[in-house]
């Protein structure tokens, strides 16, 4: 298994490469017309660039991310800032075109309730 994996998106007839640079597990995250995906998969600190792709372009959300689950379509939270030794990070929110704002630290899990 290699380190990286491709994350590309074919819609109206046209395959668009998001990155070469993903995650080998499940980094990505589809929610309506929106995918949420880490660019720059580091394999030593299993971190990332946490992306948003929508209406045909990618923008940044924040580096340094762990994990993440999409809320909406402009609603994520996130873990950055991890620590693979201590096994926790810093948890954040973003809601539409607000800045990123700490939740907490010592964060490990994110857990999402249906």
């Amino acid at each position: 298994m290699g380190e990286h994996t491709v994350l590309g998106i074919y819609a109206d007839g046209k395959y668009t490469e998001l990155t070469d640079e993903g995650g080998y597990y499940n980094t990505y995250d589809i929610v309506n017309n929106a995918m949420f995906y880490l660019d720059e998969f580091s394999s030593q600190s299993y971190t990332g660039t946490l992306m948003l792709y929508k209406n045909g372009r990618s923008q940044k959300i924040d580096a340094d991310v762990y994990s993440f689950d999409a809320r909406s379509d402009d609603y994520i939270v996130y873990i950055k800032d991890f620590s693979t030794r201590r096994n926790y990070g810093d948890l954040y929110y973003k809601k539409g075109n607000g800045k990123p704002v700490k939740v907490d630290n010592d964060v490990s899990y994110i857990i999402t309730l249906y």
